[in-house]
């Protein structure tokens, strides 16, 4: 991710501001999330695995917002950590001697992110008005002026975003959401209608339309 250039510098000083008041709000969430979704059996996995993510979210864009701080690219930040580790390298050395292969430990099982249900709002409904609480706060911080100029002119961050405010029911417009997909069915041949034996029957015992009883000629009527 390239910091962007065209920014002006107090939207680039506004960047620790916003990822501290982020951090804060998860925070918040993060001790809510302990509270209460612990305490509901069938929603203790789920919680563990949010808490990692918002972990992971959290980190990501304080990583983001210091490189747009900085005005540091991310190949700079690459370039000059391989320089580093070339200037520290040591000589190679023999080769090791292969290691015995260790004996299996049984460890807890960790949930994975694929625990975390998708529906809209699905958090904001779980934890009630503590939910609405961080949704007002998170929407407050992404509408302001200056972040939601960061997060225009920083797609990566505005990515990182959009799956927790999907959960929490808002939609800042600064994430720049896409456009929903429509699919286009194709047009299937329409299949011909099939008389019954007693529409049949109907047909050839009154000759005149006007005579034939509608209900046999329905096309829910079936022999």
């Amino acid at each position: 991710m390239h910091a962007p250039a065209a920014l002006p510098p107090h939207i680039r000083a506004h960047a620790p501001e916003a990822a501290r008041a982020f951090t804060a709000i998860i925070a918040r969430l993060i001790d809510f999330l302990a509270t209460f979704l612990r305490r509901i059996p069938h929603r203790f996995h789920i919680a563990i695995a949010l808490h990692n993510r918002l972990n992971r979210i959290t980190r990501r864009f304080d990583r983001l917002m210091g490189l747009i701080a900085s005005d540091t690219s991310r190949s700079e930040v690459a370039t000059k950590a391989t320089a580093v580790a070339l200037a520290t390298a040591k000589a190679p050395h023999a080769p090791r001697p292969p290691r015995a292969p260790k004996p299996p430990v049984d460890r807890p099982h960790r949930p994975s992110d694929t625990y975390i249900p998708r529906a809209h709002a699905w958090l904001l409904r779980d934890l009630a008005h503590h939910g609405g609480l961080i949704a007002q706060l998170l929407e407050t911080l992404l509408t302001q002026a200056e972040t939601a100029a960061l997060l225009e002119a920083t797609p990566a961050a505005a990515k990182l975003l959009r799956p927790l405010c999907h959960i929490l029911g808002i939609k800042p417009a600064s994430l720049n959401w896409p456009k929903p997909k429509h699919r286009v069915r194709p047009d299937r041949p329409k299949k011909p209608r099939r008389l019954g034996r007693k529409a049949v029957v109907a047909l050839l015992h009154y000759p005149n339309i006007h005579n034939r009883p509608m209900r046999l000629l329905s096309k829910n009527w079936r022999a």
